[in-house]
């Protein structure tokens, strides 16, 4: 399996943790097809040392790399974040959020129920 990317993200009901993001798989010159995993997924992925971005379409129509995605332990708490800041609260910037203000955002899947794979 290939570099994991995401491309978007769908909060919880308090809006401060990512409860589900929309998955693919980095296949070089294109990606593979979405699907729907749990943000518990996403943290188990990157604490076995399993690499994470976010990805957006450019302008071209292709897709871009964004920030590269981890977490942050507070307190036995993870958060996932791009950058490193120590806020109780998930973070799906594509980039560092403090150093781009004009930055793409990662879109966040509507609201109607589904369930993940």
């Amino acid at each position: 399996m290939g570099r994991l990317s995401y491309t978007a993200v769908r909060y919880d009901s308090n809006n401060d943790k990512i409860a589900f993001v929309k998955r693919h798989e980095d296949k070089g010159d294109t990606v593979g097809e979405p699907e729907t995993i749990s943000r518990q997924n996403v943290i188990t992925v990157i604490e076995n040392n399993k690499s994470y971005c976010t990805i957006y379409k450019g302008d071209d129509g292709k897709f871009k790399k964004g920030a590269e995605v981890g977490f942050v332990d507070i307190n036995g708490d993870k958060y996932i974040r791009t950058d490193k800041n120590k806020i109780k609260k998930d973070n799906s910037c594509n980039y560092q959020c403090s150093k781009y203000k004009n930055r793409p955002k990662v879109a966040h899947i509507n609201k109607t129920p589904y369930r993940p794979s």
